[in-house]
């Protein structure tokens, strides 16, 4: 369980996005992705150089 890494706009390097969340805003101690506040599923104004990903562990 958890994150293996993070990732920034440098790392996505096929130009193909599928933004599923905007606006994240988590507090430091929230331990799930799911318990941040964000943007209804898919719904987006994202634009390339944006987005941020995380490599999970298992």
């Amino acid at each position: 369980s958890g994150a293996r890494a993070v990732t920034d706009n440098g790392f996505h390097s096929n130009h193909f996005y599928n933004y599923l969340l905007d606006q994240v805003s988590c507090q430091p101690n929230t331990s799930t992705l799911q318990d941040c506040h964000h943007s209804d599923w898919g719904h987006h104004d994202c634009v390339p150089g944006e987005e941020a990903g995380v490599i999970c562990s298992s």
